[in-house]
C-alpha cells in the first residue's frame, strides 16, 4: 500500500480529488479577500499538554491532548525510506512526550503498509489502554475487499488493523480521503458499524471537502452517530 500511495504522490494523485493533470495541476487561487489569519492563534499562545480536545462519539467521547505525533514515516521504505534501527530512537521519543503528556498518535493502513501500525502497538503494549489515544484511518484505494465487501470494507480492515496494533479497540477512525470507490452512504454505514462494535470510539474524515463532510455527517448521523472531526 505505501508503494501505492508515493506512487500515486508522484504522479500528482491527490487523497482530496483524485489525478491533477495538464492546467489542474493547481487548485483555484483563494478569494484575495479571504483573511488566512483570522483563525489563527495569537502569537503567545502555546498548546499544553493539559489542555484537551474533545472527540464526540455515539457511546462516550475521546480526550486527547491539541498535540498529536504523526506516525507516517515509521515501518515506511517507499517515501520516508524507514530502517528498523530507527526503531529505539521512536521509543525513545514516544516515551519522553508521554512523559510530558503528550499520548496522542495518528496513524494509518496505508503508512508502511500496516508496519507502522505494529510499531504504534509495540510502543503502547505495556502502558494502560486509557493512556493513550491512537487514531488510525482507512485506506481509501480501492482494494479486493472494498469490491467483495463495498459497505463493510471499513470494518474488515480495521480488524487487520487493531491485530497490527494489538488492541481490542482504537481511539478515532477516519476515512483517508474522498476517493474511496464506495458512495458516501455505503462508507457511512461501515464506519457506524465499527462504533457499534466497539472498535472504535468515534469516527471522521480527512482531506474531504466541505460538501462531502455535511454529507458523510449526515449519513452517520442516520446511526446516530457524531462525525468527531475533519
Amino acid at each position: 500500500m505505501q508503494h501505492v500511495l508515493q506512487a500515486g504522490l508522484s504522479s500528482g494523485m491527490s487523497a482530496v480529488t483524485g489525478i491533477h493533470s495538464g492546467k489542474h495541476t493547481k487548485p483555484n487561487p483563494v478569494d484575495p479577500s479571504f483573511d488566512g489569519l483570522a483563525a489563527v492563534m495569537p502569537v503567545d499562545w502555546i498548546p499544553t499538554a493539559d489542555k484537551k480536545v474533545t472527540y464526540k462519539g455515539k457511546n462516550g467521547d475521546v480526550h486527547a491532548p491539541q498535540l498529536c505525533i504523526g506516525a507516517w514515516p515509521w515501518g515506511d521504505t517507499s517515501t520516508w525510506h524507514w530502517k528498523p534501527e530507527e526503531e529505539p530512537h521512536v521509543a525513545a521519543a514516544w516515551k519522553h512526550c508521554v512523559s510530558k503528556g503528550v499520548n496522542f498518535i495518528d496513524t494509518a493502513q496505508v503508512y508502511g503498509t500496516g508496519m507502522s501500525e505494529t510499531i504504534c502497538g509495540r510502543l503502547v503494549k505495556d502502558m494502560p489502554r486509557d493512556s493513550f489515544v491512537m487514531q488510525d484511518k482507512y485506506f481509501v484505494v480501492p482494494q479486493a475487499k472494498d469490491v467483495l465487501h463495498p459497505t463493510m470494507a471499513p470494518l474488515k480492515k480495521l480488524e487487520t488493523s487493531l491485530k497490527n496494533f494489538g488492541l481490542d479497540y482504537i481511539d478515532i477512525y477516519l476515512v483517508h480521503g474522498p476517493i474511496h470507490l464506495q458512495t458516501i452512504p455505503m462508507i457511512a454505514k461501515g464506519m457506524a458499524e465499527c462504533v457499534e462494535k466497539g472498535m472504535t470510539k468515534t469516527v471522521g474524515v480527512a482531506n474531504y471537502s466541505l460538501a462531502d463532510m455535511i454529507k458523510m455527517q449526515d449519513e452517520l448521523a442516520k446511526y446516530g452517530v457524531p462525525l468527531a472531526i475533519n
